[in-house]
C-alpha cells in the first residue's frame, strides 16, 4: 500500500492534470521495481489476508 498522507508538503492532487500525479506514478513503479520479488519471502499475499478489499 501506498502511504501519501506523510509526504511533507501533505498529499498529492490526484485531480485530471495534476503535476502531482507524474510523482505518484514514478513512486509507484520504483517501488514495483524494488519490491518484486517481494523482499519478504514468507509474507502473506493482500488477497490471502483480506480479500474483499480487492
Amino acid at each position: 500500500m501506498l502511504c501519501l498522507e506523510d509526504l511533507p508538503d501533505g498529499n498529492p492532487d490526484l485531480s485530471p492534470g495534476s503535476p502531482d500525479l507524474r510523482a505518484v506514478v514514478d513512486a509507484l513503479l520504483r517501488m514495483r521495481e524494488a519490491l518484486t520479488p517481494s523482499p519478504i519471502p514468507d509474507a502473506p499475499q493482500m488477497a490471502d489476508v483480506d480479500g474483499s478489499i480487492l
